[in-house]
Formats: structure tokens, sequence, C-alpha cells
């Protein structure tokens, strides 16, 4: 195969390990064969839940503030889950747990998943494809491909040149941020505390 053929090849690798690696959603497509919205259900089905554009449709029907209702549906959604919750669940799917004493710890392995169990002074995550659990951090610099870190807190984030497609959240706090990668989201968590 000639190398003007491999490159959209590679392109298309990079692409899917980008995805596989940061995580992203599937839309369901609704059933063919499910009645029309309005519609009474046909024999055998049953009436599907009522989402937060019905809501807000029907509100506006009725006098209803469908904006109010699509905040308590957004709300109830994600208020089960605190930021210990979600750090469990997370926690979960280590492959790793490392420790740093205190101290510095450098992660430079490929496509893992580690936990930091206790707080650090630095963290440099020089290896890509990397998710990083990691508890209250001074500095925590990037500088692999790919890195997805979750925080209790850090009081300084820089993202070299090299750290693109960079995810960062942290659950406290109000860190300063250095940010010469490419496509970094950088942000507090919405699990935060």
């Amino acid at each position: 195969m000639s190398a003007f053929r491999r490159r959209p090849l590679l392109m298309v690798a990079a692409a899917t390990v980008m995805l596989l690696v940061s995580g992203c959603s599937a839309t369901i497509a609704p059933d063919p064969n499910a009645a029309a919205p309005g519609e009474a259900p046909r024999a055998g089905e049953s009436t599907p839940p009522a989402t937060a554009s019905d809501k807000g449709s029907a509100g506006a029907a009725t006098g209803e503030d469908p904006a109010g209702s699509a905040a308590q549906t957004t709300t109830s959604a994600t208020g089960s889950v605190t930021a210990e919750a979600h750090r469990a669940a997370l926690a979960k799917t280590v492959d790793q747990q490392l420790t740093c004493g205190g101290g510095n710890l450098e992660i430079t392995d490929f496509a893992v998943r580690v936990e930091v169990t206790d707080d650090c002074d630095t963290i440099v995550v020089t290896g890509s494809s990397v998710m990083v659990i990691a508890q209250n951090v001074k500095t925590l610099v990037v500088d692999g491909f790919s890195t997805d870190a979750l925080v209790a807190s850090v009081d300084a984030i820089r993202v070299t040149s090299n750290g693109s497609s960079t995810t960062v959240r942290w659950e406290s706090g109000t860190p300063s941020v250095e940010d010469a990668g490419f496509a970094s989201d950088l942000r507090l968590s919405e699990f935060a505390r």
C-alpha cells in the first residue's frame, strides 16, 4: 500500500484512539415502529416517558415555565451523583495505584489508568493516553498526548505544547493555568464539592 493511501488510514486510527481514550457519547435512534409523538401507543407498546423537551412543549401550552421544568430535570438527573461517588466509580477502572510520598511523581507509561493515593507536590504526566485520578496536588504538568486527569484540588496546572487533547477536572479550588497545548479542556468538575 502506498504512503499516500496509508496516511488517511493512520488519521482514522488516531481519531478512533482519541475517541476511545477521551470517552464519547452515543445517541440512540428512536424505534421506527414506535408511535409518533402525540399518537396513542400501538398494541403491545408502553407509553414512553416524557422528555424535557416534551415537558417544555406541554408547559408552554399550559402556562408553566418550560425552562424551569428542564432545569429541574437536569438538577435531579445529576443531583444524586457526588464527587466522592464519581471518584469511586473511576477508581474501579484503574490499572495501578501509585504513591508520591508527598513529593514528586512522573507518569511515563502509555495507555494506563492510574490512581495516586496520596497528596503530591508535583505530578508530571509524560506518557500518552493516560487517565490519572489524584488527591491534592500543588502542580500538575501535562506533557503527553491525550491525558485525562481528575484531582481533588490543584494549585497550578501547566499543559505544555506536547499536551494536546488534555482534559483536567478539579473538585475544589481555583488553580492557576498555563495552557500551551492543543484542544485542552481544563475546568472545575461538574461533580465539584
